[in-house]
């Protein structure tokens, strides 16, 4: 699938931000719960927040590296006189 319009590209950058938040958030209710000793729950599953700690670490750093990869992407689109 090749990607030839602005508008996908914006929906794929909002998309990996909203990604990226929620992971932020991710590790910030993680945090919380083990510093109060407790875990986390939706009210159906009870997960170790140690776990979900680095669930959210590691979504974090892998959308921040598609977005520079986004970012590499039309730099050298620019580059080429493409975009």
């Amino acid at each position: 699938m090749k990607i030839k319009t602005r508008g996908e590209w914006i929906c794929i950058i909002i998309a990996l931000i909203v990604l990226i938040m929620a992971c932020l958030w991710c590790v910030d209710i993680s945090v919380s719960a083990m510093l109060a000793g407790g875990v986390l729950s939706n009210g159906f599953l009870f997960r170790n927040p140690a776990q979900m700690y680095h669930i959210g670490l590691y979504g974090t750093i892998l959308g921040s590296i598609m977005l520079a990869f986004i970012c590499v992407h039309f730099i050298v689109d620019v580059k080429d006189g493409k975009v």
